[in-house]
């Protein structure tokens, strides 16, 4: 191992202390994941939106996080994650199945604001019942979300760590909707009988 390499084993180990140290920011960061369809069916797909609000003078430079830590998705076989997008100019990136990620374009960048797009996770609804989704992203692993500062050319490091439930129903059987006409009838010569 020659000086090289331990300046940049060093550097590395700096960049990670920075990031845990960076993790607890003053800064205001507040994210949420929307499912975005109220009534979901089997069969069905649907999107869920990661959205993020901060300041207006910090562009994203990138994040990432895991949809599922452990692997499981789908842990009960009710959903099952397709594919994911983001917007422009952002890119899409991950290393793995689960992971979600995105770089920041520093020549078009994406400011801050309140409620800020920051990708589309589309599903398909496999069976009826609930999931609850498990989203990690510990900056301290190069995961998270890092955020450029503009007024003082720093980056500041933040963890993801959430969940959602999504809940899936049923699709009511065809021989329902075959025998509504004739409940309906029988229900109609019913009350005629009566008056």
């Amino acid at each position: 191992m020659n000086i090289k390499d331990i300046t940049r084993m060093g550097s590395l180990v700096m960049v990670g202390v920075a990031a845990l140290a960076c993790a607890s920011s003053s800064k205001a960061v507040s994210y949420n994941f929307e499912v975005l369809d109220s009534s979901i069916r089997v069969g069905e797909s649907f999107d869920v939106a990661f959205v993020a609000t901060f300041d207006s003078v910090l562009e994203v430079a990138t994040f990432a996080f895991d949809l599922d830590p452990l692997g499981f998705l789908p842990a009960n076989g009710i959903i099952q994650l397709n594919d994911w997008s983001v917007p422009l100019p952002l890119s899409k990136f991950s290393f793995g199945p689960s992971e979600v990620g995105a770089l920041g374009d520093p020549f078009d960048p994406l400011f801050g604001g309140t409620d800020i797009l920051l990708a589309t996770l589309s599903f398909t609804a496999l069976s009826a019942g609930t999931e609850s989704v498990a989203v990690v992203g510990p900056a301290a692993i190069g995961q998270g979300l890092e955020l450029y500062d503009f007024d003082s050319d720093t980056s500041e490091f933040f963890d993801i760590e959430s969940n959602f439930e999504v809940t899936v129903n049923a699709v009511p059987d065809s021989s329902v909707y075959a025998a509504l006409p004739m409940i309906l009838i029988g229900m109609a010569a019913f009350r005629r009988k009566i008056a």
